[in-house]
Protein backbone atom coordinates (compact mmCIF):
# COMPACT_ATOMS: atom_id res chain seq x y z
CA UNK A 1 0.00 0.00 0.00
CA UNK A 2 1.06 3.62 -0.51
CA UNK A 3 1.14 4.02 3.43
CA UNK A 4 3.73 0.98 3.60
CA UNK A 5 5.87 2.55 1.31
CA UNK A 6 5.78 5.95 2.42
CA UNK A 7 6.97 4.37 6.06
CA UNK A 8 9.12 2.56 4.18
CA UNK A 9 11.23 4.98 2.74
CA UNK A 10 11.14 7.37 5.68
CA UNK A 11 12.64 4.86 7.94
CA UNK A 12 15.19 3.99 5.43
CA UNK A 13 16.05 8.13 5.07
CA UNK A 14 16.33 8.32 8.70
CA UNK A 15 18.61 5.68 9.70
CA UNK A 16 20.92 4.98 5.99
CA UNK A 17 21.05 8.58 4.99
CA UNK A 18 24.14 9.55 6.48
CA UNK A 19 25.88 6.75 6.82
CA UNK A 20 28.87 4.69 4.84
CA UNK A 21 25.97 2.52 3.40
CA UNK A 22 28.58 -0.33 2.59
CA UNK A 23 26.37 -3.45 3.30
CA UNK A 24 23.87 -2.30 1.53
CA UNK A 25 26.24 -1.64 -1.25
CA UNK A 26 28.28 -4.67 -0.75
CA UNK A 27 25.71 -7.29 -1.76
CA UNK A 28 24.60 -6.18 -4.92
CA UNK A 29 28.19 -5.51 -6.13
CA UNK A 30 29.30 -8.92 -4.87
CA UNK A 31 26.51 -10.70 -6.64
CA UNK A 32 28.11 -8.98 -10.50
CA UNK A 33 31.93 -10.35 -9.09
CA UNK A 34 30.68 -13.88 -7.95
CA UNK A 35 27.53 -14.62 -10.26
CA UNK A 36 27.88 -15.97 -13.67
CA UNK A 37 27.04 -13.39 -16.25
CA UNK A 38 23.60 -15.32 -17.30
CA UNK A 39 22.41 -14.98 -14.03
CA UNK A 40 23.07 -11.00 -13.73
CA UNK A 41 18.79 -10.86 -14.84
CA UNK A 42 17.23 -7.47 -13.91
CA UNK A 43 15.27 -9.74 -10.93
CA UNK A 44 18.34 -10.79 -9.54
CA UNK A 45 19.77 -7.75 -9.30
CA UNK A 46 16.88 -6.47 -8.09
CA UNK A 47 16.72 -9.27 -5.21
CA UNK A 48 20.48 -9.03 -4.84
CA UNK A 49 19.51 -5.11 -4.11
CA UNK A 50 16.90 -5.89 -1.78
CA UNK A 51 19.00 -8.35 0.08
CA UNK A 52 21.76 -5.58 0.58
CA UNK A 53 19.04 -3.04 2.26
CA UNK A 54 17.86 -5.77 4.50
CA UNK A 55 21.30 -6.46 5.77
CA UNK A 56 22.62 -2.64 6.36
CA UNK A 57 19.07 -2.49 7.81
CA UNK A 58 19.72 -5.16 10.28
CA UNK A 59 22.95 -4.00 10.88
CA UNK A 60 21.80 -0.80 11.98
CA UNK A 61 19.16 -2.19 14.47
CA UNK A 62 21.94 -4.33 15.80
CA UNK A 63 23.81 -1.00 16.66
CA UNK A 64 20.97 0.78 18.39
CA UNK A 65 20.32 -2.41 20.81
CA UNK A 66 24.01 -2.26 21.36
CA UNK A 67 24.09 1.29 22.02
CA UNK A 68 21.02 1.44 23.85
CA UNK A 69 22.18 -2.01 25.98
CA UNK A 70 25.51 -0.23 27.03
CA UNK A 71 23.79 3.03 27.89
CA UNK A 72 21.46 0.71 30.19
CA UNK A 73 24.75 -1.16 31.52
CA UNK A 74 26.18 2.67 32.49
CA UNK A 75 23.18 3.64 33.99
CA UNK A 76 23.06 0.26 36.66
CA UNK A 77 26.52 0.72 37.50
CA UNK A 78 25.95 4.70 38.21
CA UNK A 79 23.16 2.89 40.65
CA UNK A 80 25.43 0.31 42.13
CA UNK A 81 23.32 -2.37 41.07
Amino acid sequence: SATLKFSLSQCLQYNILGGKMNRGLAVPISYKLLAPVEEHTEENMKMANILGWCIELVSRQYNVEVLLLSQFMRHLNLLNI
